[in-house]
């Protein structure tokens, strides 16, 4: 189940891709993909191309919604037992992506979330592979609310159970780990170590800060309430301002010089000969100059 917003190509690349995977000889797939009011053609794009795919079909949200609500707007369609959400922005690096989701989902799991790769063997790749192992040592823990809705199996009636998605959380970050807490009441959630994606977006410093600004609004402010320890365990708390009031000149100053500190660090990124821990070592603390600064801007 795969949430799409003006992204017509990628959404194509991916169903084709998911049609080549190989699971189990007794497992039926059903590829659904909701155009969440892109209102660009993207839907008539998808429309097109899903003919001659007999086990894909497109729903149509009038308006754009969210990526909470379209995805559940595609679980919902769906009438399988388990439920595979993957974005559109990512594709299966191999065939045996499902088979992978599949071999985890024994009797007692809920749910299972894979890990998540770049697409090259630049610094972008490395340091999404190291993320989703360090997810994968938290999941060893049993910190399981640190995977991610870009690569996730369900089982559905845990996700009816549950609830699905909360629509509260309408932009980027935190809607997963909701999911993943909420689920854990219906079963466990598992680690499945060979069930990998590609991320197909190009990222730099400036995608990475402008996603970690949104991170720290809203969404930040709803989990962090609702589960305030694994917001902490997560290391999120102590750079939101809402928790850590003598933080806010800080804040107000990355506001104000965060796009221009964005630059350098890519420039800085792009550069060779540059050791790979400084660089990595950069965009993290852009990562969290910018997370807070999205906690200022959302203050109140």
């Amino acid at each position: 189940m795969t949430p799409v917003f003006r992204d017509a190509p990628r959404a194509i690349a991916l169903v084709r891709a998911l049609a080549r995977q190989d699971p189990p000889p007794d497992t039926t797939v059903r590829i659904v993909l909701v155009d969440d009011g892109s209102g660009d053609g993207t839907a008539e794009k998808i429309d097109q191309a899903l003919i001659g795919f007999a086990d894909a079909k497109l729903l149509r949200l009038r308006v754009n919604q969210g990526r909470s609500i379209a995805r559940n707007a595609g679980a919902f369609a769906c009438e399988g037992d388990l439920l595979l959400f993957i974005d559109c922005d990512c594709l299966p690096a191999d065939s045996h992506l499902l088979a992978s989701h599949l071999k985890v989902m024994r009797p007692g799991v809920a749910a299972s979330v894979g890990p998540v790769t770049g697409n090259d063997d630049g610094f972008w790749h490395r340091y999404q592979c190291e993320a989703s192992a360090r997810r994968a040592r938290w999941y060893a823990k049993n910190a399981f609310y640190t995977g991610s809705s870009q690569n996730m199996m369900v089982r559905r009636d845990a996700f009816m159970a549950c609830g699905g998605f909360d629509p509260v959380f309408r932009s980027y970050g935190f809607e997963d780990r909701d999911l993943l807490l909420r689920l854990a009441s219906e079963g466990r959630v598992t680690w499945a170590a060979g069930a990998f994606v590609k991320h197909t977006d190009t990222l730099d410093a400036r995608v990475v800060s402008c996603k970690m600004v949104e991170a720290g609004g809203e969404g930040a402010r709803i989990f962090s309430a609702r589960y305030p320890d694994a917001y902490r365990l997560l290391g999120y708390g102590i750079l939101d301002v809402r928790k850590h009031r003598w933080l806010v000149p800080i804040a107000a100053v990355g506001h104000r010089v965060l796009s221009r500190v964005a630059n350098s660090v890519d420039r800085f990124v792009r550069a060779r000969g540059l050791p790979y821990l400084l660089k990595k070592w950069l965009v993290k603390s852009l990562a969290g100059l910018s997370y807070l600064v999205g906690t200022y801007e959302k203050r109140r």
